[in-house]
């Protein structure tokens, strides 16, 4: 499989992602452009990816994942290499510091989608509260008990303990000890008994119809639900954002090749089109909000030119932001055990 092979035609180009993630015109115009169909089949979290690839024999062709899945996903053979010659935009295109990233030296399998933040996101004419005044930013999410039941978690174990863990003053958030992700267990069940979140990565939506009014979230939620999802006369201001500066999560999700893949060359001209700089900006700005790492894209300048909101111009990432940031990495075997064993307990109640 070459850059001179001929594509695939016909038929359908199928793609396992979480859900309104992709900008539906983009794919629409990927569709045309290629001659082929493009379905999307969604799931809730990467977790729940993984085990319905490795069980039930989905049969997909992209597969949107992230890092710390990474290992998993190629021990279970479920990726196959990439061709660098099919996708030149990653080197054309994309932030120097993702072209042989740590977690996949010479990007072997994967190419980045977006990169993004986590914190806390709160509707201000909702909740009066300001985590940058307080000595741990994340108690605002435990501290707020009058919003009882209008809070959100989210619902990904990394995400979850991970902030508990910094709460703490934690900052490894890929520990594999067993007594350290128990102690941050011990912080969820607290936050559960004081604020009853839902657990759930639909904030992007629901903070801006107010159906929750404060949460941990992603960055691109709130530039997301700015962009598509505010009620009629509900300004973007109403929005805000914070997270950790130092040493708060700040990574990327990542775009594969599935390797039961029926059509290989057309998912590497998918993964290659989603590069392309203004396909990257049109998925940005007109619809998923979670931001491309562009090399021509000037974030900032969206927010000065009223394109997103200034109010919250601090859910942009910056490339040194990135390059310094704390992210979640491939646990031992051990420490998947001990988290998935402390998620799965707080889940159950």
């Amino acid at each position: 499989m070459s850059a001179s092979t001929k594509p695939e035609t016909g038929g359908v180009l199928k793609i396992y992602n979480y859900a309104d993630y992709l900008n539906p015109d983009v794919l629409k115009a990927f569709g045309k452009q290629e001659g082929v169909e493009v379905k999307v089949t969604t799931f809730d979290s990467v977790d729940e990816a993984f085990a319905k690839l490795s069980t039930a024999g989905l049969d997909f062709d992209v597969i949107f994942s992230t890092p710390d899945q990474l290992s998993k996903l190629v021990g279970r053979k479920l990726l196959q290499p990439l061709n660098a010659e099919l996708v030149p935009n990653l080197q054309k295109n994309i932030w120097e510091e993702i072209h042989s990233p740590f977690y996949d030296v010479e990007s072997r399998y994967t190419v980045p989608y977006v990169v993004y933040t986590t914190g806390i996101g709160w509707r201000n004419d909702k909740v009066d509260v300001d985590p940058a005044g307080l000595e741990t930013g994340w108690n605002a999410l435990w501290d707020a008990t009058s919003q009882r039941g209008k809070t959100q978690l989210l619902d990904d174990k990394r995400e979850a303990l991970g902030m508990a863990m910094l709460r703490d003053g934690q900052p490894d958030i890929n520990t594999g000890s067993a007594a350290l992700v128990n102690s941050a267990l011990a912080g969820l069940e607290e936050l559960a008994a004081n604020v009853r979140p839902k657990v759930q990565i639909s904030a992007y939506e629901t903070l801006p119809a107010g159906r929750i009014t404060i949460g941990q979230m992603w960055s691109g939620d709130l530039l997301s639900g700015a962009i598509s999802y505010l009620p009629k006369g509900t300004p973007a201001s109403v929005l805000s954002y914070w997270y950790q500066a130092e040493g708060g999560p700040v990574f990327n999700d990542i775009m594969t090749v599935a390797a039961a893949s029926k059509k290989p060359i057309i998912a590497h001209r998918f993964l290659n089109y989603m590069m392309e700089p203004q396909v990257a900006y049109d998925n940005f700005v007109n619809y998923v909000g979670y931001q491309p790492p562009q090399k021509s894209l000037n974030a900032a300048k969206l927010f000065d030119e009223g394109t997103l909101p200034k109010s919250l111009s601090n859910a942009v990432v910056t490339q040194e932001a990135y390059a310094t940031g704390n992210g979640f990495m491939t646990l031992t075997a051990d420490g998947e055990q001990a988290w998935e064993k402390a998620w799965s307990k707080f889940r159950a109640g």
